[in-house]
């Protein structure tokens, strides 16, 4: 069974330790302050469990950033990556095609 809802990832409405996998795909530059986020993912997910996120370089953002509202939030691969280890995640594998990386980590 799959159900959707809308809500604020950086206020997740789910008990501590509810999921085994969480995914975000193009999401996370999408909210301001993604770090909240990120401890919040890290909140939700089971001990071990594993968060698989694809989302574009800042480097590629400084090309369109002037179409884009205030509330975008602009980090590298290795910025990213940063903040996912000091948000209780492992890096297990990660990588980049064009614009894109991807990061598969696994909550400590």
């Amino acid at each position: 069974n799959v159900s959707f809802l809308v809500g604020d990832g950086k206020n997740l409405p789910f008990t501590k330790g509810s999921f085994d996998a969480v995914f975000a795909f193009d999401v996370m530059h999408h909210i301001e302050h993604y770090q909240q986020a990120l401890r919040e993912v890290s909140r939700v997910l089971c001990r071990g469990g594993y968060f698989c996120c694809v989302d574009v370089d800042k480097k590629f953002m400084r090309g369109i950033v002037k179409w884009l509202d205030n509330t975008q939030s602009f980090f590298s691969e290795d910025e990213f990556g940063a903040t996912l280890r000091s948000s209780g995640f492992t890096i297990k594998e990660r990588g980049r095609k064009s614009f894109f990386f991807f990061v598969i980590a696994r909550r400590r």
